[in-house]
């Protein structure tokens, strides 16, 4: 596979074709929808590096449906130049769910790439704060990762070595 950057267009095109399939998943389904992507910042989005990534992510939550006895209604995996997607529907509360993310991303050694959305029936997509949770820590300070990355407090190759580094590390990539 080549690698390919990824423009702003591409991106909120992706967007887009996500939103759809939420909706189509909604009418054909109904239920508590999750939507596991990552979060890579600069413009590649795909690579071998990032698929072993999000299938680390992707197994660590299959297992922990199966540890709770969970099981999905329906589910599918894109692998896109946007980047790697799934979307899985199931029958439990939104905010149950979220609590199994959120745990996924604060616990995994790759869990701060994890980026998991919780939809509900009416669209409506759930957040960290409504289980209790503070925003996500940046990846290279302390500070709320949102805020350092609007305001671009730490370049791209610092953020892409970090990565790199997590990767190595946790997958044992060499």
């Amino acid at each position: 596979m080549g690698i390919k950057e990824v423009s702003l267009d591409e991106m909120l095109l992706a967007k887009e074709k996500r939103v759809a399939y939420y909706e189509h998943l909604q009418i054909e389904y109904g239920g508590t929808i999750v939507s596991y992507k990552l979060n890579i910042p600069g413009p590649i989005k795909s690579s071998e590096m990032i698929n072993k990534i999000f299938e680390a992510g992707l197994n660590a939550w299959k297992s922990e449906l199966t540890r709770h006895n969970l099981s999905m209604t329906a589910s599918k995996t894109w692998y896109q130049k946007t980047g790697p997607e799934y979307f899985a529907v199931l029958k439990e509360t939104p905010l149950q769910i979220k609590r199994l993310t959120v745990k996924l991303e604060e616990e995994h050694s790759l869990g701060r790439l994890f980026d998991f959305d919780i939809i509900d029936t009416q669209m409506k997509s759930y957040s960290r704060s409504q289980i209790g949770k503070e925003p996500r820590k940046c990846l290279i300070c302390d500070n709320d990762a949102f805020q350092c990355g609007r305001s671009r407090a730490h370049d791209l190759d610092t953020l892409l070595n970090k990565i790199n580094e997590m990767a190595i590390e946790s997958l044992s990539l060499n």
